[in-house]
């Protein structure tokens, strides 16, 4: 399925001029390329070409891609000054048309663009013309020394994301006069023989940076496109098909994959290019990325999150039922993040994992928090009418004593504690969240509920103490009956005033 209309293509796929004569590095936003860009992540290729000026490098790169950038004409000798880009959506490349080299020895500028090229690149395609082979090592040597020191040090030696960069020559111009397994012979010694040069001189061991892990080399001839059209045009063809989108989904190694998203190119480019004067580390840019885009879609995830705790968790739902809530949020909120930043560095996407998985715990805390509360207040009112129901199995009479009384108050409160804790722990999504704070605020507001029965209390033992005090004593005369009379009365009515007045 297309990812834009065709009536996108147009406007998506402009030539623009990314870096100009004065090496002025030039993008600007376009939230339509940025919609149509997050759809394609990292399928998609960077092509870039390299050769002689007015070789046909601009042709070439327009007959395979099917675009549209100026090509040179009578009244302009060079159409190419620092890099000119164009989206080509048949393909699912980013063509850059670079500077053409001046021949000799390369000029700074001619150095940069090289670099820039090489390191931002997932495809490379050459331009020689025929009569060029034989000279290649000595007039491309500078060029193609700049392409293997890049290459090098784009990527961290153990780099477990390091792609190899495809490498196309394409010798124009063939006409079938030299031997092309011989021309091919030619050029991949002058390469092999500039890469052992450069290791050298940056002293790595080629046996540990092999060629053939850095490099994809292959050939491709096409004739002279006047002489002979119709052959001109079925070998571009054939050439097209090898950078066909058609093999986004492939598991091949030559499918589309960059190491950015292309949402991110530019950005990648901008600062490959400000620091091209240096070196230039794919590893580290990749991560620099990773690390900038990353808390944000952490910000993203974190919304989200609070959004669902909004919408799906009920801090007084069962505890199996709240648990279940929060285990579905958090794994959402995981989830989320994880859409995001699939594209991105896994070392670095994991780094901030960890640091989205305790936010988002933290934000569940406090909603469990809440749910804890809840639970405390069906707790304490579920304590309150049990010790109401203790107290109408006392009435009228006889009134209780403290000794038999708080046992039981104590038993209810370890009761009503018990199912707290364990409803409690059950609602728990994170061991490591403790609930024993909580746990001592209900058993304080458990005291206050029952403090002005155990003062009542106090009141009934001190009736009943003397109550068996009157009664225990001996009558000794007729006159001692109406003295006991009237203590009774006055026990009596101190025992009713303390149960009533509970």
């Amino acid at each position: 399925m297309a990812l834009v209309s065709e009536t996108q293509h147009a406007s998506l796929s402009a030539e623009k001029q990314l870096i100009d004569s004065r090496l002025n590095f030039y993008h600007e936003e376009d939230t339509k390329w940025a919609s149509f860009a997050t759809q394609v992540g990292t399928s998609y290729r960077v092509v870039s070409v390299l050769g002689s000026q007015g070789t046909g490098c601009t042709t070439l790169l327009n007959d395979i891609f099917g675009t549209h950038l100026p090509t040179m004409s009578s009244e302009v000798s060079q159409t190419t000054i620092g890099v000119r880009q164009i989206w080509s959506p048949e393909l699912r490349s980013l063509v850059l048309d670079v500077q053409g080299a001046s021949g000799g020895k390369p000029s700074i500028t001619e150095n940069k663009l090289t670099q820039f090229a090489a390191a931002c690149s997932s495809d490379l395609i050459i331009n020689l013309k025929q009569d060029e082979v034989c000279r290649h090592s000595t007039l491309h040597r500078g060029m193609i020394g700049n392409v293997c020191r890049t290459l090098l040090e784009r990527y961290d030696a153990h780099d477990s994301q390091r792609t190899r960069v495809n490498v196309l020559y394409v010798i124009r111009d063939w006409d079938e006069t030299a031997n092309l397994e011989s021309a091919c012979a030619t050029i991949t010694r002058a390469a092999l023989a500039v890469w052992s040069d450069i290791s050298s001189e940056l002293e790595i061991d080629t046996e540990s940076t092999p060629f053939h892990e850095f490099f994809r080399l292959d050939f491709a001839t096409l004739p002279h496109k006047i002489l002979d059209p119709t052959a001109y045009t079925s070998q571009v063809a054939a050439l097209a098909e090898r950078y066909s989108s058609q093999t986004a989904d492939s598991a091949e190694e030559s499918a589309p994959r960059n190491d950015v998203p292309l949402q991110d190119v530019y950005e990648h480019m901008r600062r490959v290019w400000t620091i091209v004067r240096g070196r230039v580390n794919i590893s580290d840019e990749r991560r620099s990325l990773a690390d900038r885009v990353c808390p944000v879609f952490i910000e993203s995830a974190l919304q989200f999150a609070k959004r669902c705790i909004k919408e799906k968790i009920d801090v007084e739902a069962k505890a199996d039922d709240f648990k279940a809530s929060s285990s579905q949020t958090q794994n959402e909120a995981m989830e989320h993040y994880d859409r995001l930043a699939a594209l991105y560095d896994p070392d670095i996407r994991q780094k901030h994992r960890v640091t989205l998985a305790g936010a988002v715990d933290m934000v569940l805390l406090k909603c469990y928090l809440h749910h804890v509360k809840s639970l405390r207040t069906i707790a304490l009112s579920e304590f309150k009418q049990r010790v109401t129901a203790l107290q109408r199995t006392i009435l009228p009479m006889p009134p209780m004593p403290s000794k038999i009384l708080f046992p039981k108050l104590d038993e209810l409160k370890g009761d009503c504690l018990k199912v707290f804790r364990e409803l409690a722990i059950a609602a728990r999504l994170n061991e490591q969240w403790t609930i024993e704070e909580q746990a001592a605020a209900l058993e304080l507001t458990m005291d206050d509920a029952i403090a002005p029965l155990k003062s009542q209390q106090a009141a009934i033992d001190l009736s009943m103490e003397r109550s068996a005090a009157i009664f225990s004593r001996p009558i000794a005369t007729l006159t001692d009956i109406p003295k006991m009379i009237s203590d009774s009365a006055g026990w009596g009515r101190m025992v009713a005033s303390a149960i009533w007045g509970r």
